[in-house]
């Protein structure tokens, strides 16, 4: 039963991913298609692309609060960016429009810290999630000093 939900669910977020990308072909700046897309982009686990098109939403309407809250919880949950993602959802709290929308993002900044990331287990990630994911990891090793 497990997996026909799965299906049914995986042919759903590509139908809807398919009529985003025909209403961004009609309209490559519309920030509320950028930022749907994205998220179906997110729930299909393509990282990169989700990241892109949050960027390109941002870009247009940086203080657009909910491509801002979007985008932090995929980098918090799905991601494991903890600290940016926590940065994105701070300043979709001080661009919310009323102070209903605040409280409504407040409580999801919240949920989203005391989640974290997703656990899965790097097996059963695709292997370009896990060197996307892995992309920055000898970073502070790579900025050492070479006279130590």
């Amino acid at each position: 039963m497990q997996n026909s939900v799965d299906l049914g669910m995986d042919a759903r977020l590509r139908h809807a991913d398919a009529m985003l990308e025909r209403a961004l072909l009609l309209a490559p700046s519309h920030v509320p298609a950028l930022c749907g897309r994205g998220k179906v982009q997110c729930q299909l686990d393509n990282m990169t692309s989700a990241e892109n098109l949050f960027r390109a939403a941002l870009k247009v309407a940086p203080h657009d609060w909910h491509s801002l809250s979007n985008y932090g919880v995929m980098l918090v949950r799905h991601v494991g960016d903890t600290h940016n993602g926590e940065r994105l959802l701070e300043r979709a709290l001080a661009h919310a429009p009323n102070p209903s929308v605040a409280r409504m993002i407040a409580t999801l900044k919240a949920q989203t810290l005391e989640l974290g990331e997703l656990k899965v287990p790097t097996l059963a990630k695709h292997p370009k999630q896990v060197r996307w994911e892995e992309r920055d990891l000898n970073y502070q090793e790579a900025c050492v000093p070479y006279d130590r």
